[in-house]
C-alpha cells in the first residue's frame, strides 16, 4: 500500500518533471502492470520505436540522482509478438496512481 504522502509527492514533484510521452507510458503501466513494449505500443496506439526509448529512459535514467520509475517484472511471452520480452511495472506501485 502506498502512503498518502508518497502519492502526493509523486504527483507534485516527480510527474511534472516528466515529458508528456513519459507520463503516458507511466499512466498505462500504472493501470496495466506487467506490459511489454509491444503491448504498450498497442495500448497507446504508438509505433514501437516511440515506446521503446521512453521505456528505456524510465527504467535507466541518465541523471545520477534519479531513480528508475519502472522496473522489470519478468520475461514472458508477449501477447502481441509471441516472443519472449521484458514486462514492466511502475516501481514500488502495487496499486494504481492514475
Amino acid at each position: 500500500m502506498i502512503q498518502e504522502t508518497s502519492s502526493q509527492a509523486y504527483f507534485t514533484e516527480v510527474l511534472p518533471t516528466l515529458s508528456d510521452r513519459h507520463q503516458k507510458v507511466l499512466k498505462v503501466l500504472a493501470t496495466v502492470p506487467n506490459a511489454t513494449n509491444s503491448e504498450l505500443s498497442r495500448m497507446l496506439s504508438w509505433e514501437i520505436n516511440r515506446v521503446t526509448p521512453r521505456v528505456h529512459e524510465l527504467a535507466h535514467p541518465k541523471e545520477k540522482n534519479k531513480q528508475p520509475l519502472i522496473v522489470e517484472v519478468c520475461k514472458r511471452k508477449c501477447r502481441i509478438t509471441g516472443r519472449t520480452a521484458i514486462a514492466w511495472k511502475v516501481k514500488g506501485k502495487e496499486n494504481t496512481l492514475f
